[in-house]
C-alpha cells in the first residue's frame, strides 16, 4: 500500500523446535505434534483471549488510547469499561473459534461481528489508503491478537508438557532396533 499500511491481519508466530524421539515413528510424531498444537491454540483461546476484555488489558497489551469522542459516547451509554471490546465483539471473540493445525503450526481464527471483521480489505477504485473505519478494525484485530512474553512462555511450556505426555503415554508404538546381525 502507498502509506505502508498492510491490509493483511497481524500474525502471531512462535518458533519452537521439537526434536523427534528416534524411537517414535515419524507419523506418530506428526500426529502427536499436530494434536498438541491444536490443543495449545484452544488453550490460548480459553485462557488468554478473555483477558483482552478485562480492565487491566490496555496496560498489559499496550492498547492505543481511545479518543475523547469515543470515551464520551461510552459514558453516555453508561458503559464504564475502558475498552472498545464490549458486547457483541467480546461475546463472539471469546465464544467462537476455528482451529486448524498441521505438524508445523496451528491457526486460531476468530471473527469480529463487524463488516470487514477479517481485516482483509479491498481498496476501491481511486482509493490509495484504508479508510478511518478500516484502520480502526485493523487496530482492533491487532489488539486482540496481542500476546505478551509471559503468555508465550506459558504456551511453549504447555505444548512441551502435552507433547511429552502423549509421546510417553502407554500404548504409543515405538520402533525397536535389533543390534548385531
Amino acid at each position: 500500500m502507498a502509506d505502508g499500511t498492510s491490509t493483511a491481519p497481524p500474525k502471531l508466530q512462535v518458533t519452537a523446535t521439537f526434536p523427534r524421539d528416534p524411537r517414535l515413528f515419524a507419523r506418530d510424531h506428526a500426529t502427536i505434534l499436530r494434536d498438541g498444537l491444536r490443543e495449545t491454540a484452544a488453550e490460548h483461546h480459553r485462557r488468554h483471549i478473555p483477558w483482552h476484555f478485562k480492565s487491566f488489558a490496555s496496560a498489559k497489551y499496550g492498547y492505543s488510547p481511545r479518543s475523547p469522542r469515543y470515551k464520551r459516547l461510552k459514558a453516555a451509554m453508561g458503559i464504564n469499561e475502558p475498552l472498545v471490546f464490549t458486547g457483541a465483539t467480546r461475546d463472539q471473540v471469546t465464544r467462537e473459534k476455528t482451529i486448524t493445525a498441521t505438524q508445523k503450526g496451528a491457526t486460531l481464527i476468530m471473527r469480529l461481528p463487524l463488516k470487514g471483521g477479517t481485516g482483509r480489505f479491498r481498496l476501491q477504485r481511486g482509493q490509495t489508503t484504508l479508510t478511518r473505519s478500516q484502520r480502526t478494525i485493523v487496530r482492533i484485530i491487532g489488539e486482540i491478537k496481542a500476546i505478551t512474553p509471559d503468555e508465550r512462555r506459558y504456551l511453549a511450556d504447555f505444548l512441551e508438557n502435552l507433547y511429552t505426555k502423549k509421546a510417553n503415554a502407554p500404548g504409543t508404538p515405538y520402533r525397536t532396533r535389533r543390534r548385531g546381525g
